[in-house]
């Protein structure tokens, strides 16, 4: 299909052209690799970090391994190599996790590949709002569906080329950061938004998962594009954890990436994210030679036990 980004067409026009088909395929995915051990190793430069992530996260089915029960999990935990879903457990699953990939599918520019920060479950949603986070997601659930076989695989990755081509040749960005709210069809700030690191942390794994799914040169070459060009060490700003981001208008935000849980009480609890802060300080510590961070600056973000309720957002 032709981008009428690059032709020179107008969206509308090429919107009207764009067909959805699915395929109905059996499901069990290859989730497990991909954050397992990343955080104890540090790298010469982003060119070696990205030779070490496709030789190490791959799907299962190239590289199987059972997994271990971990022997200091919750008394909840449930051995994966025991426990078996039951059919009914099974199609649940399929079913959550199938309507999951819709947003990111239906809730995107298919040219800009910008997804949605939110939209209505009742009707055609005309709000406009995309997140970089959201996109971020998107690019893993694009990966995911191509593997489980729900949307056209040359559909999937001509949406993948679209995002990474647009993040990192139309999008504006500081020193490799992007805004966290953008307008989906011209990638323009929304909000007054700040630049955000944990929502670029988001997108930049999204594009580094398409970059090990795909055997594509183009994606490869675009994520690493992306990834290389970000300078962690602006973001700390002359501190011991990152920024949480910066705007034009006044510069670093006060707040910091100091905590895996709502210890700050300017915050609602859970409002810092333990995985996505990791994520985002784990990128860090493997970036490129001239602008990686220590990768001890992991170790700095506090984990402080709190009692409170854990939430679970389903898409």
């Amino acid at each position: 299909m032709i981008n009428p980004l690059e032709e020179g067409g107008t969206l509308a026009a090429a919107e009207a052209q764009y067909q959805l088909t699915v395929q109905k395929v059996s499901r069990r995915a290859w989730f497990g690799k991909a954050g397992a051990i990343v955080g104890g190793f540090s790298f010469e430069n982003s060119a070696s970090f990205v030779s070490w992530f496709l030789q190490n996260v791959q799907a299962p089915a190239e590289k199987a391994s059972r997994p271990v029960q971990n022997k200091h999990a919750s008394p909840n935990y449930s051995d994966p190599v025991k426990y078996k879903f039951t059919p009914a457990e099974d199609a649940l699953l399929e079913e959550i996790e199938k309507a999951s990939f819709r947003f990111f599918w239906e809730e995107a520019n298919p040219y800009t590949g910008q997804v949605k920060d939110r939209s209505q479950a009742n009707g055609p949603d005309a709000r406009t709002t995309a997140s970089i986070a959201a996109t971020g997601f998107g690019l893993t659930a694009l990966c995911i569906a191509d593997h489980r076989g729900w949307e056209d695989g040359k559909k999937i990755r001509e949406r993948v080329r679209n995002t990474l081509r647009f993040a990192a040749t139309r999008l504006n960005h500081f020193n490799g950061f992007f805004f966290h709210f953008l307008n989906m069809q011209s990638g323009d700030r929304d909000f007054k938004s700040e630049v955000s690191s944990i929502d670029s942390s988001i997108f930049f794994c999204g594009a580094l998962a398409c970059c090990a799914h795909f055997d594509d040169a183009e994606i490869r070459e675009l994520a690493t594009k992306i990834y290389e060009r970000v300078d962690w060490g602006w973001m700390l700003n002359g501190g011991k954890t990152l920024s949480m981001g910066w705007k034009p208008e006044s510069g670093f935000l006060k707040a910091r990436w100091d905590s895996y849980s709502g210890a700050d009480d300017d915050l609602p609890a859970g409002a810092r994210i333990s995985y996505a802060s990791f994520a985002e300080g784990v990128l860090g510590c493997v970036g490129t030679a001239a602008v990686r961070i220590p990768r001890n600056e992991v170790h700095r973000i506090a984990r402080p036990a709190l009692c409170a309720p854990i939430f679970a957002r389903l898409v």
